[in-house]
């Protein structure tokens, strides 16, 4: 087992690994059910049509993960080594998982063969950017010694695996006065911003691209030889090839437009649209059936070359006009650090808007 500290358990390592494979084995077996389900209605012939059913659909995660690698993450780690270690907890949840939903068609026990294809899929999600609902991030922002302009870089990690820290996603973003004059990032609940930003979010393009492949597959199926599925299988990806593209360029042209007003707002007005951002996110999930993952009072603090860290909304969890004592306390005499005690009640004070 793995030893990254000395307050770290081996459990708690492999419970983000945990958590990816559970998602994919999750959507098999939705997978699998469907198929169950059309074995009734007499449209599946044998449990061998089943068990190819099932490998295409590992074979079809495998080539999307690959095709989405984390560049040079556990590339020294072979898919021998990789089994060795996480092996048995994947053996477990594809038997926890799957094998009651295949019983009575191909036995109550996972080949040998399959297995393997289960851990060159576990092997294939964790050496990708796919993330599992653990994942979280840190974001750092600021002005270097010599900067003029501010730089952003952020990191969404999930998990850690043979002591290294899987990120999944890396951004980074540097301002100048040429190249890229401003900059909006939004960070984990993304989709109000995207909407704001590109008048569109992921998840709404997606089903989109979803709706325009089906579509089209449809008036094909209609107009088109059915033996050829050649031909049909260019033109929806050449028609989803042109969707894609122009919602490019209208997200394109919608952030550009945006962007242009922003680097001419003010620090105040600045301070106001970043509130903005993240209030109709809080507002949009409080008055929806989603999880309220953001929520609360919402602080803004701005970040300047010369003026440094400042506070432009803070919600305190008490006022310091009913807790007299507390600005005494920061007001008592000082000793041995009197310098660091007198930066501190200065920034405290500061923090509460008062001079």
């Amino acid at each position: 087992m793995l030893d990254s500290g000395a307050n770290s358990k081996p459990e708690d390592l492999e419970w983000q690994f945990v958590i990816l494979i559970h998602s994919e084995l999750q959507d098999l077996k939705r997978a699998v059910l469907n198929r169950l389900v059309q074995a009734k209605a007499g449209k599946l012939s044998s449990r061998e049509e089943l068990e190819r059913f099932l490998e295409d659909g590992i074979y079809e995660v495998i080539r999307i993960a690959h095709a989405n690698r984390i560049p040079s993450f556990l590339e020294d780690v072979s898919l021998d080594s990789f089994t060795e270690r996480y092996g048995m907890t994947t053996d477990y949840l594809v038997d926890s998982i799957l094998l009651s939903s295949r019983q009575g068609l191909i036995g109550n026990t996972v080949d040998n063969k399959l297995r393997a294809r289960f851990h060159e899929m576990a092997y294939s999600l964790v050496r990708s950017t796919k993330k599992s609902q653990m994942s979280t991030g840190l974001v750092f922002a600021g002005f270097g010694q010599n900067d003029r302009f501010p730089s952003l870089h952020s990191v969404e990690i999930d998990g850690t695996y043979f002591d290294r820290v899987r990120i999944v996603e890396e951004q980074k973003e540097d301002i100048d006065r040429r190249d890229k004059t401003s900059a909006i990032v939004p960070f984990a609940q993304k989709d109000m911003p995207e909407r704001f930003m590109f008048g569109i979010d992921q998840d709404f393009e997606k089903n989109m691209g979803k709706i325009v492949a089906d579509l089209t597959a449809q008036v094909l199926g209609q107009t088109l030889d059915s033996d050829d599925e050649v031909e049909r299988n260019r033109i929806v990806a050449t028609a989803n090839n042109v969707f894609t593209n122009n919602i490019k360029k209208l997200k394109n042209n919608s952030a550009t437009e945006l962007l242009s007003v922003v680097k001419y707002l003010s620090k105040k007005d600045l301070g106001e649209v970043a509130f903005l951002l993240v209030e109709m996110t809080s507002r949009k999930r409080r008055y929806s059936n989603q999880l309220e993952t953001v929520g609360g009072p919402v602080d803004v603090a701005i970040l300047t070359r010369h003026e440094g860290f400042m506070w432009v909304r803070r919600n305190h969890y008490f006022s310091i006009d009913l807790n007299p004592n507390y600005k005494q306390r920061l007001a008592l005499p000082c000793h041995d650090n009197c310098a660091w005690q007198q930066v501190m009640s200065r920034a405290a004070m500061r923090a509460f808007g008062r001079p």
